[in-house]
């Protein structure tokens, strides 16, 4: 099952304080630009087990009060989720896989099965209470997604984010209220309050930081062999015991051996006379 293979592929950072501070400034300046492009169409509040989950707005170009005609507009849209709570891993991937699976038709969704599963990996960390996850489509960009304002995800069909979106103003939406509010077809209190929260609810610096490391290029710094001092090599070299040489098998004393070999010597002029002085008695 698709269910099964996105679930299997999940992985589950790495915190650099260096750089909090610099994140968390860009952060406020993206927000503030990402908001003037843009206009709200409608906010919701996601609520599971009796608890507020997460904040959806839902951005166009043009506000419009009916679902298919955002669908079909070929024009930038955002869906954008501030959390409210923490959530696994598990959770996160359960919540949209069910949804995406009673919104959409087999054909469109196994199409972009792959950019799907792409999407669900993407972050590196579970969401946290706080965090911004925003899907954005662009007619020249595609589909793109973002976590507390690091892209993640780029260049990917419309496709893709129409079924993302199909989860939240589709058949079968979370609730009725919660698809009316995004449609701007209610103004309650719950729907003034989204607003509010869309506008209240950022995400710490550390995790700003952490969402920017996911694509930091690692810096890898060549290590020098440290230099070792001569004096402490030539002490290091005295320390070598020089191999003594003992003569054992050395001896003062002749040998028999040494004794027939001297015995076996040439014999001198005067043994050589008397030799023959014999012969002749003889």
């Amino acid at each position: 099952m698709l269910y099964n293979r996105i679930e299997g592929l999940l992985t589950g950072f790495t915190h650099r304080p260096a750089v909090t501070l610099f994140f968390s400034l860009s952060f406020a300046l993206f927000c503030s630009n990402a908001y003037s492009e843009l206009s709200l169409n409608g906010s919701a509040i996601y609520k599971d087990l009796g608890k507020q989950q997460f904040v959806a707005g839902l951005f166009v170009d043009t506000i419009q009060d009916s679902a298919s005609t955002i669908q079909l507009e070929d024009s930038p849209k955002r869906m954008e989720v501030r959390m409210l709570n923490n959530y696994s891993k598990r959770r996160w991937l359960n919540l949209w896989m069910q949804s995406i699976s009673i919104n959409n038709d087999r054909e469109s969704f196994s199409g972009s099965a792959q950019e799907v599963i792409d999407i669900m990996q993407a972050p590196k960390s579970a969401p946290h209470k706080g965090d911004i996850i925003e899907y954005i489509y662009h007619p020249e960009q595609g589909t793109s997604m973002r976590f507390n304002g690091t892209e993640l995800v780029s260049n990917y069909p419309k496709n893709v984010f129409n079924i993302l979106l199909r989860t939240w103003i589709g058949p079968i939406p979370p609730s009725t209220t919660f698809k009316d509010q995004l449609l701007g077809l209610e103004t309650t209190d719950e729907a003034v309050e989204a607003e509010e929260l869309l506008s209240s609810v950022t995400p710490t610096s550390s995790r700003v930081a952490l969402a920017a490391s996911w694509i930091a290029e690692p810096i890898i710094e060549a290590i020098a062999p440290k230099a070792v001092p001569e004096a402490k090599i030539a002490a290091k070299a005295a320390e070598v015991p020089i191999p003594k040489v003992v003569a054992e098998n050395l001896s003062a004393t002749p040998t028999d051996e040494n004794v027939e070999l001297a015995s076996s010597s040439e014999p001198t002029p005067e043994e050589l006379a008397a030799k023959r002085g014999r012969r002749r008695r003889n």
